[in-house]
C-alpha cells in the first residue's frame, strides 16, 4: 500500500502538457500557481537535521500534498504514505484577507453543486520571483482543518529527498569513491543500481535504502545506513519476517567528499 500511495505522488509529479492560463494582473493567483510537491516544514527540518527519515517520521510525520496539471484537470493527492486522499482542484478563488485564498475540490472534474465540494484554504506571499514557496495551508484530509506550513520542494519528492537525506560523494577507508546521486543512481565500488530511500517504514529496525537485484529472494536489494558523527554507515540488512533489519556492526564508513 505504501508504495502504491509514493507511485500515486510520484506520478503525479512527472505529467506535463497541456495549456497553462494566462494571468491578465500581476496579483492574480492561477492553481498553476500553486502546483508542485508540498511537504510540511516541521518534518522537513527534522530530515534536515536528523537525516533518519524513519526516525523522522515517528517524532514529526509527514505530509505530502501534491498538485500537477493532468491535461485540462488539477489532480490533488494528500498523503502521509500510509493513506492517501485524491480529489480535482476545480478552481482558486481568494479569500476575504489579502494573501488568502482557497482550493475549491470535488472527487471528479465535473459540475457539482456547491454543497458538495470541499475548500482548502491557504495563505501566502509570493517571492521576489513571483512563486510560491512557502504556504500556510489547513489541510482538511488528515489535519481536520488544522493550520501548519508547507514547503514547496518542486515536481518530484525523489531528488528533494535523497539530497537531503545521502546524496553525495564519498570515501571509504580504503580511498574508494562512492556515490549516490540526487536522482537515485547509486554508484558503489563494486556496482551500480537505481535506489530508493525508505521514508515510512513503521516495522523497520533500521533505516535502509532499497533497489532492484535479481538474485535476491523478493527481488529486492537492501543497504541499511546510520549517520554518526558525520559519517555515513553502512550496514547489511536481512529480512526477519516481514521485518527489515540491520547487522549491528557497519561493513563499511564512508566520509563527506565536499
Amino acid at each position: 500500500m505504501k508504495k502504491i500511495i509514493q507511485n500515486m505522488v510520484l506520478g503525479l509529479s512527472l505529467v506535463t502538457g497541456g495549456l497553462e492560463a494566462q494571468e491578465t494582473g500581476t496579483d492574480r493567483v492561477f492553481i498553476k500557481d500553486v502546483a508542485g510537491i508540498w511537504i510540511n516544514q516541521s518534518y522537513i527540518k527534522q530530515l534536515e537535521q536528523i537525516k533518519m527519515p524513519h526516525v523522522v517520521a515517528k517524532k514529526s510525520p509527514p505530509l505530502i500534498i501534491a498538485i500537477r496539471r493532468a491535461g485540462n484537470s488539477f489532480p490533488i493527492v494528500v498523503t502521509d504514505f500510509k493513506e492517501a486522499a485524491l480529489h480535482v482542484v476545480l478552481d482558486l478563488e481568494p479569500d476575504k484577507k489579502l494573501g488568502s485564498y482557497r482550493l475549491v475540490l470535488a472527487e471528479d472534474n465535473k459540475p457539482i453543486s456547491a454543497d458538495k465540494v470541499k475548500l482548502l484554504y491557504f495563505r501566502g506571499l509570493r517571492n521576489f520571483e513571483g512563486k510560491f514557496k512557502k504556504l500556510e495551508m489547513a489541510e482538511i484530509f488528515f489535519k481536520k482543518g488544522q493550520w501548519d506550513t508547507y514547503i514547496n520542494v518542486g515536481n518530484k519528492i525523489g531528488p528533494f529527498v535523497n539530497k537531503t537525506v545521502i546524496a553525495g560523494r564519498y570515501e571509504d577507508k580504503k580511498g574508494n569513491l562512492w556515490e549516490f546521486s540526487p536522482d537515485g543512481q547509486a554508484y558503489l565500488p563494486d556496482q551500480t543500481f537505481y535506489y530508493e530511500l525508505s521514508l515510512r517504514d513503521q516495522t523497520a529496525g533500521c533505516e535502509y535504502i532499497e533497489g532492484e537485484d535479481l538474485r535476491a529472494e523478493d527481488g529486492i536489494k537492501r543497504i541499511g545506513y546510520a549517520w554518526e558523527k558525520g559519517k555515513l554507515d553502512l550496514y547489511e540488512s536481512y529480512i526477519d519476517g516481514d521485518v527489515v533489519r540491520c547487522k549491528p556492526k557497519p561493513f563499511e564508513t564512508l566520509s563527506p567528499l565536499s
